[in-house]
């Protein structure tokens, strides 16, 4: 998971079929911790220093802000309230 997240880096085909893997996934996978997990990643990816990778970013945006992925209700965004924060204010800079 953190190898497809890290090649999904500059706007090109390879990039859109990795972004479109891991959304798939997202919404497919009956599993919390994975979805936990994505979520973990991508963030990480965010919290390093600039300039942050096209890709995961477009992806990122995608599953926060895009109703179909229902990314709000997952359990594990409310587990500490930093995170919370941290994504709210990510959606509405995205958003």
């Amino acid at each position: 998971l953190w190898f497809s997240i890290c090649d999904i880096s500059y706007p090109n085909a390879h990039t859109h079929w990795f972004s479109s893997l891991l959304l798939h996934l997202f919404v497919e996978v009956n599993d919390d911790r994975f979805r936990e997990v994505m979520t973990r990643v991508l963030l990480e990816r965010f919290i390093v220093h600039r300039p942050h990778p096209w890709g995961a970013l477009v992806t990122f945006i995608e599953l926060l802000c895009n109703s179909k992925y229902e990314f709000w209700n997952n359990e594990f965004i409310r587990v500490a309230s930093e995170v919370t924060t941290l994504l709210e204010s990510v959606s509405r800079g995205a958003g």
